[in-house]
């Protein structure tokens, strides 16, 4: 089989999903954002779990992250238990990747990191392996590039097939490649914009209030 006929077999997917989402703090993190804490990781995925409920997503629907601990991950839990086809595109080789993004978490957050590649359809891909080395007076770090990978990617099935969900805490980006940048980034061709809080869900709560 050629690559265009292999081309030709791959579904056209009905809508396509980016998702873009804080990482799990590091330790000593100041300000906190994203502690690892289990009630707030749980709230953040319900959250995730009901802005994919709300769209719909489940076959047919195309997923598209990186795979980082925090946000990503439990992002990409969700997608592969409503059957989405979902995958990674990742700023650097994976090693590399699980190295910086993954592996800073801890072993619970690697565990659920090698737990959810066994069930992708595809391998991740790898920035570099697919569009090279950057050119030499680009001044972007490889995370802006794959936000661009990501939001370029989706952009090819059409505008109208188009959603992001992002797990933010509405703080302006304080690095190159953020959830921040890539919220600016998408918004220009997203057919519609859903964001969870982060914030808000790690407010403090009183003994009233369940959530």
């Amino acid at each position: 089989m050629t690559p265009a006929d292999r081309r030709s077999t791959t579904p056209v997917p009905d809508q396509v999903i980016v998702f873009s989402g804080h990482l799990i703090d590091e330790p000593g993190r100041q300000p906190a954002r994203f502690p690892d804490d289990p009630a707030l990781v749980e709230r953040a995925r319900a959250a995730i779990a009901a802005a994919l409920d709300a769209l719909g997503a489940g076959a047919g629907t195309l997923a598209l992250t990186q795979g980082a601990c925090g946000g990503d991950l439990l992002f990409s839990a969700a997608c592969l238990d409503r059957g989405v086809d979902l995958r990674w595109l990742q700023p650097f080789d994976e090693a590399d990747f699980v190295e910086r993004s993954v592996a800073r978490g801890g072993p619970v957050w690697r565990r659920r990191y090698d737990s959810q590649r066994a069930r992708l359809t595809r391998p991740p891909r790898a920035l570099p392996v697919v569009l090279g080395a950057p050119l030499p007076d680009d001044p972007h770090t490889p995370y802006w590039r794959c936000n661009r990978w990501l939001v370029d990617t989706a952009r090819s099935y059409g505008a109208e097939k188009l959603h992001f969900v992002g797990l933010w805490d509405g703080a302006a980006a304080d690095s190159d490649g953020g959830t921040a940048q890539m919220l600016d980034d998408i918004r220009p061709y997203a057919r519609d914009i859903t964001l969870i809080d982060l914030a808000a869900l790690a407010a403090p709560r009183g003994p009233a209030d369940p959530g």
